[in-house]
């Protein structure tokens, strides 16, 4: 599709590079950075849009001429390192973020976080806040409060003194929790309400793997804690209301932001900043509306940051989920019965992220957030797979790669232990038993393994290599390796190497895949070994890295 649209734009600035030089359109020939005449007169792509807006229309049964996939041209930025915009910026600790933005007559303010965002406020007491130095304003609309002052030292001070009792609508605890995605108790009472995938399902089989896996609730715990600075303007200006702040959908906070004040998106403008960390947990509307909210309230601009706490208490959690894979083979160890159940929270359909009216009818049709990776690579006869989502009592939200890094986990894992009882080699197994028309996931597996053995293990006890193959939204594939050590002394797994081999196809930019890659490994180690969220007693305890393990 970006192949298409750049094509499509670029031949619509050839038809007016032709109008503007009055020539035939076979006279506008290719040059860098715009055309060239036979004749050598140059006109660039600024010359021809000069300084306006273009829009174009295309007709997508016409498509244009795909530079991007001819093998015989050379590609100028196609596959071509690009050097990440404002790299050196970052990296020197320039103010690129929402919170270094400095703004005359400014003041600062903060909200009270739930602990869910559909608790409500049962009593709130402010505790002498008045007599706080800097103190301006407690804001106070239904279920939120916050505060306004001239320092953020004021702001820190004055939220000290904010006690509130909020009505929690389900209990917060661990227990609560692990009872609502317990796959056994699923299973048992016949409750796995969505058929996923099913073939010539066989629930006698003889099972010669049986396992469990069970994933926490994780929370996106971004480096940088969310800022935004809003600003109401009167008068002659051309916006009604600016909105600086880091997002992943500017577009979004527009809409949500004249939906909150009533205002025409066109009075509304947002700045978008750069971010530490997004991962689908910078889509939603809440520090801009806390900003807004505070500036409407004082007439001034209002400075709203975020603590970690903060973020930790608004963030959409990637959900719990327990998975039960069962597996069957013939004597030979070919794969014949395959069976995968498993119960998550919500993703894309999480309460958190859709109108309240809305959420019966969507809940009618699938989450494919829940369903992501849950199809299975492996050519299996006889097959079921399916799920039941649930709400959990914490707030729940796109997280990276959605289920499918719990699906995938779960199925890699009980094909692991599968061709260790079957006394096969797991990589040259798992190749065997990929489907004939997955080739390009068998040759990651085939090159993982290849980067692998170049480095020995060790063969004193406690060393171990762990492979794992998926493919995301059919058109992605991946193996990678792991070279790990178990302390049994010390109950500690060590990751020590790492390799992984990535097909995405034709790679705009390697060094920003290589990065991605590198990023999902490092990433992927928490997951497995470490992360969780903790809660108990009706609230969110983890509040910063020291306590979000």
């Amino acid at each position: 599709p970006t192949a298409i649209a750049a094509a499509s734009l670029r031949e619509s600035l050839r038809k007016k590079a032709a109008q503007k030089l009055a020539l035939p359109l076979n006279e506008i020939l290719d040059d860098d950075t715009g055309f060239h005449t036979p004749s050598g007169r140059k006109i660039t792509y600024a010359d021809i849009v000069e300084q306006s807006s273009l829009f174009i229309d295309f007709d997508e049964t016409e498509l244009p001429t795909l530079y991007t996939f001819d093998t015989k041209r050379e590609k100028k930025q196609v596959g071509q390192p690009v050097k990440p915009l404002g790299i050196e910026a970052i990296v020197r600790g320039s103010p690129l973020f929402p919170a270094d933005i400095k703004m005359k007559d400014v003041l600062h303010g903060r909200a009270i976080r739930p602990p869910v965002h559909n608790a409500e406020i049962e009593e709130l007491q402010t505790s002498d806040i008045e007599s706080v130095p800097g103190f301006i304003k407690l804001v106070r609309e239904d279920d939120f409060a916050g505060v306004v002052c001239k320092t953020p030292g004021s702001v820190n001070a004055a939220m000290s003194k904010l006690v509130v009792t909020w009505r929690i609508k389900q209990p917060i605890n661990q227990a609560e929790i692990d009872r609502l995605v317990d796959v056994d108790e699923a299973l048992a009472e016949g409750d796995l309400q969505h058929t996923l995938h099913e073939i010539e399902h066989r629930s006698n089989a003889d099972w010669s793997i049986d396992m469990r896996f069970d994933v926490q609730v994780q929370s996106h715990a971004a480096q940088e804690p969310r800022a935004a600075i809003a600003r109401f303007n009167q008068g002659e200006s051309r916006h009604r209301l600016e909105i600086w702040t880091g997002t992943q959908d500017p577009w979004a906070m527009k809409r949500f932001a004249a939906i909150h004040t009533g205002l025409n998106e066109r009075d509304i403008v947002i700045f978008p900043q750069r971010m530490g960390g997004g991962f689908g947990g910078r889509e939603h509307y809440e520090v801009e509306q806390d900003a807004v909210r505070l500036t409407a309230a004082v007439g001034q601009p209002v400075k709203v940051q975020w603590t970690r706490r903060d973020e930790f208490l608004a963030a959409r959690n990637r959900p719990a989920s327990t998975h039960r894979v069962r597996l069957a083979t013939d004597e030979a160890g070919t794969l014949t019965n395959w069976w995968h159940a498993y119960v998550s929270g919500h993703v894309i359909l999480a309460r958190e992220r859709l109108p309240s009216w809305l959420i019966p009818v969507a809940r009618l049709g699938e989450d494919f957030g829940v369903i992501r990776g849950a199809h299975p690579s492996y050519k299996v006869p006889h097959q079921l797979v399916e799920y039941k989502d649930v709400d959990l009592p914490v707030d729940l939200g796109v997280w990276r790669s959605l289920n499918a890094s719990p699906a995938i986990f779960a199925i890699e894992s009980a094909m692991d232990e599968l061709a260790l009882n079957l006394k096969k080699d797991p990589v040259e197994y798992k190749i065997s038993q990929i489907k004939d028309e997955l080739p390009r996931l068998k040759k990651c597996l085939e090159q993982v393994s290849a980067m692998a053995s170049k480095r020995l293990l060790p063969e004193s006890a406690g060393y171990g290599r762990g492979f794992a193959c998926g493919i995301y939204e059919e058109r992605c594939f991946v193996a990678v390796s792991a070279d790990v050590y178990i302390d049994y002394g010390l109950k500690e797994i060590k990751v020590l190497h790492m390799c992984c081999a990535q097909d995405v196809g034709m790679a705009v930019n390697p060094d920003q895949l290589r990065a991605q890659m590198e990023s999902n490994m490092a990433w992927s180690v928490g997951m497995a070994l470490f992360e969780q969220l903790e809660v108990e007693n009706d609230d969110i305890k983890s509040s910063n890295f020291d306590n979000y393990p």
